[in-house]
């Protein structure tokens, strides 16, 4: 295949993957905000924020998150997808002439993209873990007798 339909065909799966990994961490803070919710119930009042998560853009669901998690690994992991993701969904299609008919930079290009998604694959794995910790975490905490 050549390797500038292949550049573009990869482009896209980056850019679901991330979705995903943002729809992830809006599963994790909902979840969160809810098990706030249930322990605060009864004692003080407590709206989760859950149209400012809706709306959010990934860094500001990162730095909602970070109240809820002493991962800094983790942290530093979504911070360095953001970064990737923001590169590529401005400047992935932005390929002058001359770059589409450079190999080398088109091989380079192609490189950096699936290094990208490999990353973007891995936090998405950890996110899951995550996610699958916070769900048994409500259910624990809304199953507990008051």
């Amino acid at each position: 295949m050549d390797k500038l339909q292949e550049y573009f065909d990869l482009l896209p799966h980056c850019i679901l993957k991330f979705q995903y990994i943002e729809e992830g961490l809006r599963f994790c803070l909902y979840r969160c905000h809810g098990v706030v919710a249930i322990k605060l119930k009864g004692t003080i009042p407590y709206k989760a924020p859950l149209q400012s998560i809706e709306k959010a853009a990934m860094g500001k669901l990162i730095n909602l998150y970070q109240s809820f998690t002493d991962d800094k690994d983790f942290i530093k992991s979504l911070n360095s997808v953001k970064a990737k993701r923001d590169h590529i969904a401005h400047q992935g299609y932005v390929l002058t002439v001359e770059e589409q008919h450079n190999d080398d930079f088109v091989a380079e290009k192609l490189k950096e993209l699936n290094d990208a998604l490999a990353e973007f694959e891995s936090c998405y794995e950890k996110l899951s873990a995550k996610m699958a910790e916070i769900d048994k975490l409500v259910n624990n905490v809304a199953n507990e007798k008051t």
